[in-house]
């Protein structure tokens, strides 16, 4: 039971983490392009 806690604790830090890192690479991608431009 503790694994499977750990486990679930693991993928939701990882998703969060993930979305965080997506919603700052398109930011920062789209800040770029606009700077670029």
């Amino acid at each position: 039971m503790t694994l499977l806690v750990v486990f679930c604790y693991n993928t939701a830090a990882a998703q969060m983490i993930r979305n965080h890192a997506v919603h700052f690479n398109r930011h920062r991608a789209a800040h770029h392009h606009h700077k670029g431009r």
